[in-house]
């Protein structure tokens, strides 16, 4: 399906809900999904409903930490965290459950939605991420949100046996402002 299909979805960002512990147990393995976590993917982690309720406490003690859902259908997650209120700062985290949801233009809506909430009722200064130097795919979407590459941390996560870099990336009120108009 082209990616033009994903600007007439709906998607919102809401509180993680009870409900979304059944639907996290019971999504597929996805081998690049977790290795674009950093997981090994000759070891998947095993799908159990305790590691869903850990996952749903874990997430719901966030307290801007949102489920992504696509025409009423859980999609991902998103969240600031690490918020240093006198720093005015927070790192943003980003991921899809699905293949069949990356590449369609769901990211960057998302992102956006976070973004406007982290700059105006937050009033934070800097966004911060950080990305797997292989993770092409996402680079591109924090790119076209207006994430700029601040930092290169060497060898910083073992995948599959080899070294992989983090890139930091962050984006500025500022930016953010003279960015949200682009053509996606």
């Amino acid at each position: 399906m082209p990616k033009d299909n994903a600007i007439g979805a709906q998607l919102t960002l809401r509180a993680p809900l009870r409900s979304d512990i059944e639907l996290h147990a019971a999504l597929p393995h996805s081998r690049e999904i977790h290795m674009m976590y950093g997981g090994d993917p000759d070891f998947p982690s095993v799908a159990t409903r305790a590691r869903s309720e850990g996952w749903f406490k874990w997430l719901s003690a966030h307290e801007y930490a949102r489920i992504i859902e696509i025409d009423h259908r859980a999609a991902g997650e998103i969240r600031l965290h690490n918020v240093d209120e006198e720093e005015r700062t927070a790192r943003l985290a980003v991921g899809f459950f699905r293949e069949s949801d990356l590449g369609r233009g769901y990211g960057r809506r998302a992102i956006v939605q976070a973004l406007a909430h982290g700059f105006t009722e937050m009033g934070l200064a800097v966004i911060d991420l950080r990305v797997l130097d292989f993770n092409t795919r996402a680079i591109r979407c924090y790119q076209s949100c207006g994430f700029e590459t601040v930092a290169r941390l060497p060898r910083a996560l073992r995948v599959a046996g080899l070294w992989h870099d983090d890139l930091l990336m962050e984006i500025t009120t500022e930016r953010f402002s003279d960015t949200r108009n682009l053509p996606a």
